[in-house]
């Protein structure tokens, strides 16, 4: 969706949005595992709407910051806005997207994406699998896809890799002809990095992206396009409900600022229960961005998440002391349990510390792990 054929004499250059499931991290760089956290939501029955996880829902808004070394240009801005559209293809939505240098518009595309409820990515099932159904990249060239080309599938995990192909129209309005060709595009997942934003440290799944259209393919009416075909390749970095955060396409390079999701209701600053967590951190997490205590255990949401325990179930399972965090004074509180029974430590460390139905080394190398997890 970011830009894609941005056409100027003698230059092409091509981005294509695809918009994965990954986890996000903050300022306490506690991993959150996605497929977790929607299960857990469901656990805990929260009455809150889910925005799409490809961000398709009608009044969401995205704005970038991009550079186009290629085309001198530095510091411009892209503004996205999504419409539904069953009118152009049905249970699509479109996004509209305006490149400006300062006030000046320098160009508008438009992107008709679909989300499909269930497919197979290397044989295995997907939920949904995000597909880009046409583009009209703003200088007379749509391209219509007719199968569609899966830029995104969820859940994804490392080393999944993915090629779609499609018949594509390509309507050349600058000289009134149409071709047919085919055009294929890989999708690779090279692993998770975390970056940081304006708003928030990530651990974002890093993509690789192929696309090629063959000009040996085409069949043009009336005869003599000069379309050659291309091979575009670009690397992204993307988390749930938002999309693309990063895109790099050498030498042009693309990041995002704000938006807004949720149709429009959430952005990056919103806290609609006024507690210590953004709306964005409980949508990730999972937790109820109406309810500073989500599973009602008197322990907040915030210190329960920063203090590695689970604020979307009533348990303490690691909480010795009660004081809604696992930490270091868990450990030293069954450490002491354990030398004060020392003589009797190989019957001893298979009983209950805190009646939560753990034996006493569970309970101990469950905190160790959290930690653990935490400051690695």
């Amino acid at each position: 969706m970011l830009f894609q054929n941005i056409i100027k004499p003698n230059f092409v250059i091509i981005f294509i949005h695809t918009i994965c499931m990954l986890n996000v991290v903050w300022s306490q760089d506690l991993n959150v595992d996605g497929n977790y956290r929607m299960k857990a939501v469901k656990e805990i029955s929260i009455e809150q709407s889910i925005p799409d996880i490809f961000r398709l829902d009608d009044g969401n808004s995205f704005h970038y910051t991009v550079d186009f070394p290629s085309l001198g240009l530095y510091d411009a801005a892209l503004k996205e806005n999504v419409y539904s559209d069953n009118h152009k293809i049905d249970g699509s939505y479109r996004f509209d997207a305006e490149f400006f240098v300062g006030d000046m518009l320098i160009i508008s595309q438009q992107f008709w994406y679909t989300n499909l409820s269930d497919c197979t990515i290397e044989g295995k099932q997907k939920s949904d699998c995000l597909k880009l159904m046409c583009y009209d990249n703003g200088t007379g060239l749509v391209h219509q896809y007719t199968e569609g080309l899966i830029e995104s599938w969820y859940p994804m995990y490392e080393g999944e890799k993915h090629e779609s192909v499609s018949a594509v129209s390509i309507q050349d309005n600058n000289y009134g002809m149409e071709c047919n060709t085919e055009s294929r595009l890989s999708v690779e997942v090279l692993g998770q990095e975390m970056i940081s934003l304006p708003f928030g440290k990530f651990n974002a799944f890093h993509l690789k992206n192929i696309q090629k259209e063959y000009s040996d393919a085409l069949n043009c009416s009336p005869a003599g396009s000069p379309f050659t075909g291309k091979t575009e390749t670009s690397e992204k970095w993307f988390v749930p409900y938002i999309g693309l955060v990063k895109e790099n396409a050498d030498p042009n390079y693309a990041e995002i600022v704000s938006f807004k999701i949720d149709e429009g209701r959430l952005g990056y600053t919103t806290n609609t229960d006024n507690d210590m967590l953004v709306d964005i951190q409980e949508l990730l997490i999972g937790t109820n961005r109406s309810s500073f205590d989500s599973d009602n255990d008197s322990c907040d949401d915030y210190t329960e998440w920063k203090g590695r325990r689970n604020p979307l179930g009533q348990d303490d399972w690691g909480d010795l002391n009660s004081d809604c965090q696992i930490d270091l004074e868990d450990s030293i509180i069954l450490l002491k349990m354990l030398s004060e029974n020392s003589e009797n430590i190989n019957s001893y460390i298979e009983t209950n510390a805190n009646k939560d139905h753990n034996t006493i080394l569970k309970e101990l190398i469950f905190i160790l792990k959290r930690i653990a997890e935490t400051v690695k």
